[in-house]
């Protein structure tokens, strides 16, 4: 659904449950045994748990996108520990932006409309694209900071990006092999305290002069 929304936008391209919660239970998927989660095996409960993150943090899924979450959950189990991350209580939405699935929770989170798949490398396929073409749309390096490109993305896609989500956005691009070069100013870096130090030493004026030797780290 959402590929074919952002498509018109910007170019791109039920199960029924018959157990009690199992703990040790174990999933088909991908042609191998995976452990569950200690995620309730109950249709009404799962659809309860999404509905109720969905309102409570604006994920903006529709009802078919919840019941196609749920039942995929059945038989991914990448979809079933993405439901179970949301019966954690966050202190805010940031907090769950986090582990190798953080490109997914940013699209369920600051787009208004998503287009959902059972498949979750599907879904992979689906983000990537759809990040794509909004980098390519919108190119940070021709803007003077990743302020005024956040800005752009959110006009133009009704979009609700911060620094912390297009960051998040950024590095899975960049680790899918899309490089997209940002602007000078206001580029977030993730750095040591030693990067830092040694930053900070390289753009003091002279440093050589006063220490005599130049700093080795």
């Amino acid at each position: 659904m959402f590929g074919y929304i952002v498509s018109k936008i910007f170019g791109i391209g039920k199960s029924s449950n018959k157990g009690k919660a199992d703990k040790t239970s174990t999933v088909s998927h991908n042609n191998r045994t995976e452990p569950l989660t200690a995620l309730t095996k109950s249709v009404p409960k799962r659809k309860k748990i999404v509905r109720k993150f969905n309102k409570k943090y604006n994920l903006n899924l529709t009802e078919e996108e919840i019941d196609r979450i749920v039942d995929a959950s059945y038989m991914s189990a990448a979809w079933e520990r993405e439901i179970d991350t949301m019966q954690t209580e966050y202190s805010t939405i940031s907090q769950w932006y986090t582990g190798n699935t953080a490109w997914l929770r940013v699209y369920l989170r600051v787009f208004p409309v998503q287009s959902i798949s059972s498949d979750f490398a599907r879904q992979r396929e689906i983000c990537f694209n759809t990040f794509s073409q909004i980098f390519d749309e919108i190119n940070p390096s021709h803007f003077g900071s990743i302020e005024s490109c956040i800005d752009a993305i959110n006009t133009k896609y009704f979009a609700s990006l911060d620094e912390s989500t297009f960051m998040i956005v950024y590095r899975f691009l960049e680790s899918c092999g899309r490089k997209y070069n940002l602007p000078d100013l206001g580029v977030i870096r993730n750095e040591s305290d030693l990067d830092r130090l040694r930053r900070k030493y390289d753009e003091t004026p002279n440093a050589n002069d006063k220490r005599g030797v130049r700093l080795t780290l």
